[in-house]
């Protein structure tokens, strides 16, 4: 008898069994959500300019510090707000203090910023009523990173900081690695195209198409709805056709027994079967293959199992092919907010509802709505991540560990 993996082992495998697409070089402007291909070295410090650490007034340390040698009250006069572009080209006179937000770049003669609150302000003149440090409220040029070491390291996703690490080195491009597409494909008879309305007396609209479009949109991860296959055209073609628009082809969908054995044979014939079932209880007929460095996800037709399967299968999978070195799924721990009961002991994705919290630092508290193998449309809206838990057995107790996916 053949012994189906687990959805962790049928991770792991495929981790091992994705590779990168190439790698090219990609104008900086177009290079952002791409993972770097290679280390990527600093011709600049990092930060290249001081800047502001927080909100405040902006001042210069060294008039400061005539003032408190001579113990009078160190008195600038306003120099209005700095912001705008190129910040740190204005000038500013050593006598001025300028009001500037977190972030903002500072003109060279501002090496303080003192917070609002420990300045006293009269008219146009603002009175300095602490002692600060030089740089305090200052993050310092090439505090980061220094020149000629790593800016951005081979692997990393660029996104926003890392875009504008790059935006400040005045680079034109980047070595990056190809990001696969991702299309879905819907086989067999009974759904119909959920955004045109368009198919059969009462049917069922397709849901594959919009949670991993919804996914892949969060993710910034390009994606391509391949559609529905027409009635009168062949599985195996449909499937070639799919794979020959996008480099991870998800497909499900409502199959006969003819359909089905046809989609069997288009495997066996075409591709190189790769996975073929997993120990969940869903996911008998779940099936993973490959041709010519195009890969066909096959998951059966059950929306809640869809987005699971997505989460912890396809997407560190695409993410590796991206140019992640490791395929990660953001997994937080959490605890059990109230006790639940078991009743498939072998299912064990849960969908789960958070309790928001704005104390990040705490750890995720989580209330278990069901098991995926009863989850139902109302249960998955109702839902905010997946759920995993630590122990096994017929109930989880309140209190007890769980990892958790947001998705």
């Amino acid at each position: 008898m053949l012994i189906q993996p687990s959805w962790r082992e049928a991770r792991s495998r495929l981790l091992e069994l994705a590779r990168p697409l190439g790698t090219g070089t990609a104008p900086l402007r177009h290079a952002l959500f791409h993972y770097s291909a290679a280390d990527v070295l600093a011709q600049e410090p990092y930060p290249v300019h001081n800047l502001a650490e927080e909100r405040g007034y902006a001042l210069n340390y060294e008039a400061l510090a005539k003032y408190r040698d001579r113990n009078e009250p160190a008195s600038f006069k306003f120099g209005g707000n700095l912001g705008g572009q190129r910040t740190f080209e204005r000038r500013v006179s050593a006598g001025q203090a300028v009001f500037v937000d977190a972030g903002t770049l500072l003109p060279e003669t501002l090496d303080v910023v003192v917070p609002e609150d420990e300045v006293e302000r009269k008219d146009n003149e603002i009175v300095v009523k602490t002692r600060p440090e030089r740089f305090g409220g200052v993050i310092r040029r090439g505090r980061f990173i220094r020149e000629q070491d790593v800016l951005l390291s081979r692997g990393r996703r660029i996104d926003d900081p890392g875009f504008a690490a790059l935006y400040s080195q005045a680079a034109d491009e980047v070595e990056v690695t190809g990001r696969p597409t991702t299309g879905s494909l819907i086989l067999g008879s009974g759904l119909h195209d959920p955004y045109t309305g368009k198919g059969p007396k009462d049917p069922t609209p397709e849901l594959l198409s919009p949670i991993v479009a919804g996914i892949c949109a969060r993710r910034q991860l390009p994606f391509i709805s391949l559609g529905i296959q027409e009635a009168h055209k062949r599985v195996d073609e449909a499937v070639l056709h799919a794979s020959g628009q996008a480099e991870v082809v998800v497909a499900s969908g409502i199959l006969s027994s003819a359909q089905w054995q046809d989609f069997e044979a288009a495997l066996e014939n075409d591709w190189e079967l790769q996975l073929k079932g997993l120990s969940h209880p869903l996911c008998g007929r779940l099936r993973v293959a490959a041709r010519e460095g195009r890969w066909l996800f096959f998951l059966p037709y059950h929306p809640p199992l869809i987005q699971a399967l997505f989460a912890l299968l396809i997407y560190p999978f695409v993410t590796r092919m991206a140019g992640d070195q490791e395929g990660t799924v953001p997994v937080v721990s959490a605890k059990l907010l109230e006790s639940a009961e078991v009743k498939n002991p072998e299912d064990d994705i849960w969908i789960g509802r958070e309790r928001p919290s704005s104390e990040f630092v705490n750890t995720a508290e989580v209330s278990l709505i069901c098991q995926i193998s009863g989850a139902t449309l109302t249960s998955l809206v109702e839902g905010t991540c997946f759920a995993f838990p630590r122990m096994a057995g017929d109930r989880l107790d309140a209190g007890s560990e769980v990892a958790i996916i947001r998705f």
